[in-house]
């Protein structure tokens, strides 16, 4: 024990030098930190072992210093311990990796107790660490001594297959340790129980018909990692060929790793790294997004790599984020007004809780050059929860921010926005049916700024809300019945036990373009909590139109095995329903209807899907007029950042995503020739850079937007994208640029901002 030396991060000082002397006595190795800066910089510096950390300081909580050690590759246990847990400080520090949770008050003997066994694990995981050493030693001596290239490159593109999949490294080892034997034929006794998975089962196929008739997920993922590199090594490695050449035989959801590693276009890569690492900051994964920002940080560069600085930014510390926010503002003065002002909303919004008065200034900046709705409404709330705005109302802001398309960033600006707004409500008592609307559908959400409240505000809250006919949200009542104020915790228990007026449960949000995501009142669900990649891609499949025959859904998932079909999708459905069913809710609640052998989503409870939001502007903009059509094609680009279904190979999602883009090719196209007859040069320049992340080859789409750069006075951005797609062309096709593409590229190598317009 006296080994392991321990971090003690917390702000008060007397309880800090307290357990130090404490774990000094029991024979560990202590410091202290006094705040999360500190503490980074310790274990930037030297060796630990454990860290024990509050949660709620001064500045940097204990768990975004924590979050911040693992970004930068600091292994150590970590022990909580905290006077207050909030449901989502307990959903983090599980993400998080944090070996346990200690609620303060607390018995010595109890943290002791606690800490020995975070100590434990600390000891297995270092011990599994020299089995990943061992593995690798195994590894290398069989590439040179026993292994063709052949059955390496099969190995080799297994354990890549693995890594993207976010499999730790012992299993990325262990599948390229099989997928090497496999290619030989070998199949040693003493194997690992991951390699012996591979090599036992990877013959089966994902439909079922293969040796042991094992089928879908019940054939061992190591076995299915294996079978994809086997044929991809031997043959091509492009997925969808693959998907055609082998029907029924990979797993299809292992095929987006497969196209993640393969030799696609950097455009295309990064675009599907930036979706990656929105679905998963969408759902709480904050670790595992920072891996996919680190490599999509690789591939980015210019106006590219803005998404990527922004979406890192926003996972560091409040502290440590502001040098590279000016970085990137400095960056994005040469890319145009619009990205200008948009990166100068989001740095502002960034800053808000840390540096006030710098955000302010970058906010009011960017307010007068903004023109998306949801990005005016951001920019007024900032100002106002600063106190710029003091006279005016949040509501108009807020109702544009309620709008479903726009949810992600609502989430994103609740830490901020949500103590605010819960702060005036109290001090308005303003009687809204779309406050309330906004306090139901995200109670889960609030739950960290009603804790932010001090303990006379959260009485207040409790007081106004029981009069309300929909009574106090029950995730706020369990959480304020641990309350330490005696009153809160009194009339916190009281209302728990009293009954309110029915009500619609929360809103189902449904995305599908890029990864599929799901979310209930602002609660992004997990492929956990579906049991199941398929389970969650099934719910998709019925959502792709309002209603599905369960025969067609039972013959894409279950093809050719009719009585196996309706086990199977019982089953699935059970999982889907028992996902969807809200957190703390009594009442009824169905959101999956199956009747008469007709599956489909409850009109009554108004769920939404991007993907009917955008048909549904595809349709109208064929009738639309220039004044109309841009606000409907903006929204059409905003809600379309990835492809459908991005991943997914069944043959439903790949007809359905290829139809879908071909129409968003034509909407775009369409937007762009109108942009360049009423001379709306920026527009112009969005869409058509639109067409070029689709289609990074795409001529037609270059000429346009050479020729909206140049009336925007960047030629220079002008002749990068023209030598740009030009490379792209060359290497794709061996041809060389359309005469019309090079005659815009020389106007614009020519071009001076004081001799006037090109025509």
């Amino acid at each position: 024990m006296s080994s392991l030396k321990v971090l003690v991060l917390e702000d008060d000082e007397n309880l800090r030098e307290l357990l130090c002397e404490t774990l000094e006595d029991e024979g560990y190795l202590s410091e202290g930190a006094a705040n999360g800066v500190e503490a980074i910089q310790k274990v930037t510096s030297g060796i630990y072992d454990v860290l024990i950390v509050d949660v709620r300081m001064e500045g940097m909580s204990g768990l975004e210093a924590f979050a911040h050690m693992r970004q930068q590759g600091v292994e150590l246990a970590c022990l909580v311990i905290t006077g207050y847990a909030t449901e989502e400080d307990s959903i983090r520090a599980i993400r998080l990796g944090v070996g346990d949770y200690l609620r303060k008050p607390f018995e010595m003997k109890e943290l002791l107790l606690r800490l020995a066994r975070v100590s434990a694990v600390y000891q297995r995981q270092r011990e599994g660490l020299s089995r990943e050493q061992r593995l690798q030693r195994q590894l290398d001596w069989l590439h040179q001594l026993h292994c063709p290239p052949e059955a390496r490159q099969a190995g080799e593109l297994a354990g890549q297959l693995a890594r993207g999949l976010q499999l730790d490294k012992l299993h990325q080892l262990e599948v390229q340790m099989a997928a090497a034997l496999a290619h030989q034929g070998m199949n040693p006794p003493e194997a690992s129980d991951w390699v012996s998975e591979g090599l036992g089962s990877f013959q089966e196929n994902w439909d079922g018909t293969g040796p042991r008739q094992l089928s879908g997920e019940a054939i061992p993922l190591a076995a299915r990692i294996v079978r994809l590199a086997l044929l991809a090594a031997g043959g091509s490695d492009s997925a969808q060929v693959l998907a055609q050449q082998h029907p029924g035989v990979v797993d299809p959801h292992l095929l987006f790793a497969l196209e993640l590693r393969s030799h696609q276009s950097q455009d295309k890569q990064l675009r599907r790294l930036l979706d990656l690492a929105r679905g998963l900051l969408y759902s709480g994964q904050a670790t595992e997004a920072t891996l996919a920002l680190q490599e999509a940080e690789k591939l980015s560069q210019g106006a590219q790599a803005a998404e990527v600085q922004l979406l890192l930014a926003e996972l560091e510390p409040a502290p440590l984020r502001q040098l590279r926010l000016e970085r990137l503002l400095e960056s994005a003065r040469g890319w145009g007004p619009g990205w200008g002002s948009r990166m100068l909303t989001e740095a502002g919004l960034l800053m808000l809780e840390a540096r006030p008065d710098q955000a302010a200034s970058w906010l009011r900046e960017a307010y007068g050059r903004v023109e998306q709705d949801v990005l005016r409404a951001l920019i007024q709330l900032g100002l106002w929860a600063l106190g710029q705005a003091a006279d005016w109302s949040p509501l108009e802001a807020l109702a544009v921010l309620l709008q479903p398309q726009h949810e992600p960033k609502l989430l994103r600006a609740l830490p901020w926005l949500g103590p605010a707004l819960l702060r005036w409500w109290l001090g308005e008592r303003r009687d809204s049916a779309l406050f309330y609307r906004f306090l139901r559908n995200y109670a889960g959400p609030l739950v960290p700024a009603v804790v932010h409240l001090s303990a006379a505000q959260r009485l207040q809250l409790l007081e106004l809300l029981q009069a309300q006919p929909q009574g106090v949200p029950s995730a706020w009542l369990q959480t304020l019945s641990q309350e330490n104020d005696n009153q809160v915790r009194a009339l916190a228990i009281q209302l728990s036990g009293k009954k309110t007026e029915a009500l619609k449960p929360p809103p189902l949000h449904l995305r599908s373009f890029g990864s599929f995501a799901v979310s209930v009142g602002g609660r992004p669900l997990s492929d956990k909590v579906f049991r199941g990649q398929r389970n969650r891609i099934l719910l998709a499949c019925v959502a792709a139109a309002q209603t599905q025959a369960e025969d067609k859904v039972r013959e894409a998932f279950w093809p050719e095995e009719l009585e196996k079909g309706r086990k199977g999708l019982s089953n699935a459905l059970f999982h889907v329903r028992k996902a969807l069913r809200p957190e703390s809710w009594t009442g009824e609640c169905e959101y999956f209807l199956r009747q008469q052998e007709v599956l489909g989503l409850d009109p009554d409870l108004e769920p939404w899907h991007d993907l009917w939001e955008v048909e549904k502007s595809l349709s109208r903009l064929r009738h639309l007029q220039w004044d109309e059509l841009q606000a409907e094609l903006a929204n059409i680009v905003a809600l379309t950042e990835g492809v459908y279904l991005d991943g997914c190979y069944m043959d439903w999602a790949v007809d359905r995503r290829e139809s879908l883009e071909i129409q968003l090719s034509e909407a775009l196209f369409k937007g762009c020739a109108l942009a360049l007859q009423h001379e709306s040069w920026t527009r112009l320049s969005e869409w058509s850079q639109r067409l070029l992340e689709r289609d990074s080859a795409n001529q037609a789409a270059a000429v346009y937007r050479i020729r909206a750069l140049c009336q925007l006075g960047r030629p220079e951005d002008a002749t990068r994208t023209y030598e740009s797609v030009t490379r792209k062309v060359r290497s794709e096709f061996g041809e060389e640029p359309s005469l019309e593409m090079m005659e815009w590229a020389a106007r614009a190598r020519t071009w001076q901002g004081n001799q006037g317009s090109i025509r």
